[in-house]
């Protein structure tokens, strides 16, 4: 899924020719004991060891973490319809107006109750109950 770009609600763009740079990636952890640097020297083995005869061979680096503490909530990294279905996957069974009645929720999800609540209600309640949110 694409990254945010900057305070807007788009998608980050790449340069023609260029490769789409990977400034962030948001997994769920296994454990609580997993650190992200951890997780990010992981991904980036299986990156590296993954071949197809229709890609090149790339090597991939993990080059930090940079997650900040506390983390910044989830729309600053991702568009919020990706973050509405990470909301739905986590939250699976759960209503839309029980989720807009959860302020820490939305906080984590998408900076604060007031924004959560502007995105979600923005969402139908036919989109809502849509099993999958890829287009």
């Amino acid at each position: 899924m694409p990254r945010r770009d900057g305070e807007s609600n788009e998608p980050m763009k790449s340069i023609p020719g260029m490769p789409y740079h990977w400034f962030s990636i948001v997994t769920l952890r296994g454990s609580p004991q997993e650190t992200p640097t951890e997780i990010g020297k992981q991904l980036a083995a299986s990156f590296s060891a993954f071949s197809a005869p229709e890609f090149e061979s790339k090597t991939f680096q993990f080059r930090g973490d940079s997650s900040s503490t506390p983390p910044l909530s989830l729309n600053n990294y991702l568009l919020d319809r990706d973050c509405i279905m990470y909301l739905k996957k986590i939250y699976f069974g759960v209503s839309k107006e029980e989720i807009m009645q959860d302020d820490e929720t939305l906080a984590e999800f998408f900076g604060s109750p007031k924004e959560g609540k502007r995105v979600l209600s923005g969402v139908s309640d036919a989109e809502w109950e849509r099993k999958m949110w890829y287009d």
